[in-house]
């Protein structure tokens, strides 16, 4: 979980970095700051759910994604 904790940080780093670079080239105030900020905190917020439902999904189903995984090897892996 603690990667999870990390990732979405750096998705919203990311997104200000990004809008600071835009402030930096158009020279505006910090509109892009404010804009990337929140872009990144709604990416990070859809991660923190995609991840959060996936963990859910394996605690419901646990053996589901190895019998996954053999089906696939048996139509036509290796």
């Amino acid at each position: 979980m603690l990667g999870v904790a990390w990732q979405v940080s750096a998705e919203v780093l990311g997104g200000m970095a990004l809008g600071w670079l835009y402030d930096q080239w158009e020279g505006e105030g910090s509109t892009g700051v404010l804009v990337g900020a929140i872009a990144g905190i709604g990416v990070g917020l859809w991660t923190l759910v995609r991840g959060s439902m996936r963990v859910l999904n394996q605690l419901e189903h646990p053996g589901e994604k190895a019998r996954r995984g053999e089906d696939a090897d048996r139509k036509g892996g290796a």
